[in-house]
C-alpha cells in the first residue's frame, strides 16, 4: 500500500447462517483490506442469520462466535471475544470516527 493512501477502520458483523449473503463475502472483504494494511475486525456471528441485530445478535449474552482483528500491517489475530454488541460498536465509534 502506498504511504499516501491511509484506509479508515472497518468494522464488519456477518452472521454464518445468512441466506441472503455468504460470510464468505466478508471474509473475503476482511483479506482485501488486510492485505492493504487496514484496521479491521470481522465478527462472525454463529448461527445469525442476514438480519441479526434484529434478532438479538447484539446482546452480551450472544453465544459462540469468531473475531478476526487486523491492526495495519501488523499482527493478526483470531478469538472468540469481545461479543458483538453495542458497546463494541460505540467504543468502535469513539476511536475511529472523531
Amino acid at each position: 500500500m502506498s504511504s499516501a493512501r491511509k484506509l479508515p477502520a472497518f468494522l464488519i458483523g456477518h452472521g454464518d447462517a445468512d441466506a441472503q449473503i455468504p460470510i464468505e463475502q466478508s471474509q473475503l472483504l476482511y483479506s482485501a483490506l488486510q492485505k492493504e494494511c487496514a484496521d479491521v475486525t470481522l465478527h462472525s456471528l454463529h448461527g445469525e442469520g442476514h438480519f441479526f441485530p434484529f434478532t438479538g445478535g447484539l446482546s452480551e449474552s450472544y453465544p459462540a462466535r469468531r473475531v478476526q482483528t487486523s491492526k495495519g500491517c501488523g499482527k493478526t489475530g483470531t478469538s472468540t471475544g469481545p461479543a458483538l454488541s453495542l458497546d463494541t460498536i460505540g467504543s468502535f465509534i469513539r476511536a475511529h470516527l472523531r
